[in-house]
């Protein structure tokens, strides 16, 4: 990891809130994978985060994903969602449905 890379979560993409015991899982918008939770957190809500949120290659696929969906056109959008699952797939990993 590049000493400059900078963990950053993205609400609703690799990071989740959820009133205490509501929710049992989330998995990360970005990559699919199980969230970690931290329980009740200062008493207010649980907390759900992706573990590869860390990793370089999870800010670009993020980045990608959110590039997409900013697009009122749907050929660009689905051009710039078929790059970001090509560079997921690069990684090993399959994009989430």
């Amino acid at each position: 990891m590049s000493k400059d890379f900078v963990v950053r979560y993205h609400k609703g993409y690799d990071c989740f809130f959820s009133d205490p015991g509501d929710t049992k899982s989330m998995k990360c918008r970005v990559c699919g994978v199980e969230c970690v939770v931290e329980i009740n957190v200062n008493g207010a809500h649980d907390y759900f985060y992706c573990p590869n949120s860390e990793k370089q290659w999870h800010d670009r696929a993020l980045r990608l994903l959110m590039e997409s969906e900013k697009f009122e056109s749907r050929t660009l959008r689905d051009l710039v969602y078929d790059e970001y699952k090509d560079f997921l797939l690069a990684w090993g990993v399959l994009a989430p449905k």
